[in-house]
């Protein structure tokens, strides 16, 4: 073999590796505002950590905790029990109770623009709006003077679950990661749950095991 048809084979390998290892734009959402959108993201994601480890901080540096807000809190975690189960309950209907996916292997189908899918991918957009509020969680820590919890792993937590979703947007975010979806709903459903009622006194903190946001 010559060293150009070595070359040319090599080339031809890395093609066709790259082919199969990155992803084509799922042309349904190709248009929308969050799915694969660099700019958005990198603003986002770098206003979020300076309000919460350097602005935030700083700000509360000489004053007290604003445990005033914690009416606001209350009902904020109230609200998002709801729209968590809400979101499971439509995700759950539009795949595994009526859509007709399967629980292990569910395939993409980049084609399908069906009233079912299209209002599943609709729905995945709004959800996403719906874990971008969650940075409130760490905000509420911040200005409550709980800087224990604004640790690295719950920055990164809410950095990581908004980057999957919008990128999940962009390439696909129904077929077998709506199972993943569902159950980040449930988890969420049980967290936020949690922190509502570790707010309600002394008595329901005993019940739950702490306190939370």
């Amino acid at each position: 073999m010559t060293a150009s048809m070595g070359s040319s084979w090599t080339s031809s390998l890395i093609s066709a590796l790259a082919d199969e290892l990155i992803l084509d734009r799922d042309p349904r959402t190709a248009d929308w505002v969050l799915p694969g959108n660099r700019a958005f993201l990198l603003s986002l994601f770098m206003a979020y950590v300076y309000v919460v480890k350097v602005r935030g901080p700083h700000f509360m540096k000489d004053r007290k905790p604003f445990d005033g807000i914690k009416p606001v809190v209350i009902v904020y975690n109230a609200c998002m029990v709801v729209l968590n189960a809400y979101f499971m309950s439509a995700f759950l209907s539009r795949t595994y109770m009526s859509g007709g996916y399967s629980l292990f292997c569910q395939g993409i189908d980049y084609e399908a623009r069906d009233e079912i899918t299209m209002s599943l991918l609709n729905l995945c957009w709004w959800y996403m709006l719906v874990r971008i509020a969650d940075f409130l969680d760490t905000l509420f820590f911040v200005l409550r003077k709980k800087d224990s919890h604004v640790s690295f792993l719950d920055v990164a937590h809410h950095i990581l679950v908004v980057f999957n979703g919008c990128y999940g947007l962009g390439y696909g975010p129904d077929g077998q990661a709506a199972l993943t979806l569902i159950l980040n709903c449930f988890v969420h459903i049980i967290m936020y749950t949690y922190y509502f009622l570790s707010l309600l006194g002394p008595a329901v903190q005993r019940t739950s095991g702490g306190s939370g946001t």
